[in-house]
């Protein structure tokens, strides 16, 4: 109540000495400066506290596929056609669709093997070592469909179970067919040693 009543007498004294309209008039600025003032603070204060936050997160790091991998890749451009047909499938899980896959392909074609278990982290071994491959190699890849699920290496595996069989008789079969020397020419060759004759009885 004493701040209303020092207040109201403060006005009265300056209506009395500038004129009631002068002194609304100069409260009517005060009141807009205040007010703009005010925003002005709430905006940059705002402003203030997504920076901060802005910089106290780390930016989030774009997820890596295997398109956009092989997109940045400098490579012939008859060999970048295969390649990203490859990339495709490899991002929709048509192609090394489980990690058991990607270490099968690692060791049949000598790539190292990556420590991590996780798909995406084995992209730039596997599209590195495929861009070393010919487009037609590449290409043989896509329409034999290899290492795309265990339905689809079973013919596979047969194939280089059957090949290994046959290589297997091949070599029993030359084996078998290595000319045999008689006895009488292993004499002649000195080979075999005639046993001593005893001596006759008397």
């Amino acid at each position: 109540m004493r701040k209303e009543k020092s207040l109201r007498e403060m006005l009265c004294a300056l209506v009395l000495e500038y004129g009631g309209e002068r002194v609304e008039r100069a409260l009517v600025e005060i009141r807009e400066t205040t007010d703009d003032k005010t925003v002005r603070g709430r905006r940059s204060y705002a402003r203030s506290n997504t920076i901060l936050k802005s910089s106290a997160e780390p930016p989030k790091r774009a997820k890596t596929t295997a398109p956009s991998y092989v997109s940045k890749m400098k490579v012939p451009a008859d060999v970048m056609v295969p390649l990203e047909e490859v990339a495709r499938r490899f991002d929709n899980k048509s192609f090394l669709p489980t990690y058991g896959e990607v270490r099968n392909f690692c060791e049949i074609h000598g790539v190292e093997v990556p420590s991590s278990r996780s798909r995406v982290a084995t992209i730039p071994c596997i599209f590195k070592h495929l861009s070393q491959l010919t487009p037609q190699e590449i290409q043989l890849i896509l329409e034999t469909k290899s290492f795309s699920g265990p339905t689809q290496l079973a013919p596979i595996a047969a194939a280089i179970r059957r090949s290994s069989e046959q290589r297997t008789l091949d070599k029993s079969s030359e084996r078998d067919e290595k000319p045999r020397i008689s006895l009488s020419e292993r004499e002649k060759k000195g080979e075999v040693h005639s046993k001593p004759s005893l001596p006759s009885r008397i």
